[in-house]
């Protein structure tokens, strides 16, 4: 059985939270605001799925004209909800961030990069429901309207969002090369991190699509933009929940590791292991008393 993007994304949800206990005494912000990013994630796919069974993906000349009501209603809706998909999703990013590293300047980076994501997404959000008015001009197309170049926010919309996404991927990086443990090691973490790459690349991908957002035979070309924003969004849960799932990393580091001793090919001094002197390492990184598994940081 193959998964979809949301079911993925549910499932390393789930997998965070069986794992975490195990790491935190408590649950945190970042955890919170996930389920919130996970909520309105599910709601945008649920609305993409709507839309298709409305005629989204089907050439305009092919639609059937009941729907002329309800599939622009539909791509209305789930306009609206991508927005606050990503930016829970980054927020809960920034908040791990705050959780693991007790610099107060970066904390401070922190905050300043959370309060310009949580503006653009509200600013975001207005222009998507405002971007005609009246608001149901959008489905009534018979109605006098005045409506923003919808193409043009778009881009640069996706644009900004590219860029949020790759400060938010770099900020912990100079925090981890500095942490006090080799550089196989840092190299591990940070690679972990850096996996988040992914969803930019997802992002632009889906900003070529988005230039023909607007145009003739739209329930056509709009299609492969909704593909991929359903992409984005769910790929986004799941990097963001990677940084928290390092045991289950180190299991299989282990195995890998043990498999290769085996064979005569393994380096003992650079072995990642979930039950050697580094998992304390990642717990200090977490900001945990490896005596108490109490948060230290609040």
């Amino acid at each position: 059985m193959s998964l979809t993007p949301d079911q993925i994304a549910h499932q390393f949800a789930n997998r965070e939270d069986n794992v975490q206990p195990n790491i935190y005494a408590a649950c945190g912000g970042d955890d919170y605001t996930i389920l919130v990013a996970l909520l309105f994630t599910t709601a945008f796919v649920g609305m993409c799925v709507f839309i298709t069974t409305e005629g989204m993906g089907k050439h305009a000349i092919l639609m059937n004209p009941e729907y002329a009501i309800s599939l622009p209603k539909g791509m209305f809706a789930s306009e609206v909800i991508y927005v606050p998909a990503l930016m829970t999703t980054k927020i809960s990013i920034l908040l791990l961030y705050r959780r693991i590293f007790p610099s107060h300047k970066f904390r401070m980076v922190l905050w300043c990069v959370g309060g310009f994501i949580l503006a653009f997404a509200i600013t975001g959000t207005f222009l998507q429901i405002f971007q005609c008015i009246p608001i149901e001009a959008i489905w009534y197309t018979d109605l006098a309207r005045r409506c923003v170049n919808i193409s043009a926010d778009y881009i640069a919309m996706g644009t900004i969002n590219i860029v949020t996404d790759v400060v938010v991927l770099c900020l912990p990086m100079p925090q981890l090369w500095r942490l006090q443990m080799s550089r196989t090691r840092k190299a591990q973490l940070m690679g972990m991190f850096l996996l988040g790459g992914f969803v930019c690349v997802v992002s632009i991908i889906r900003l070529t699509y988005l230039s023909n957002v607007g145009l003739s035979d739209a329930t056509w070309n709009d299609a492969f933009t909704a593909l991929w924003s359903v992409v984005e969004t769910c790929i986004a849960i799941v990097c963001a929940c990677l940084p928290t799932l390092r045991p289950l990393f180190d299991g299989v580091f282990s195995a890998l590791s043990s498999a290769k001793h085996a064979r005569g090919r393994f380096v003992p001094s650079e072995a990642p292991s979930a039950n050697t002197g580094n998992s304390t390492d990642w717990l200090k990184l977490e900001g945990i008393s490896a005596s108490s598994g109490r948060s230290t940081n609040h």
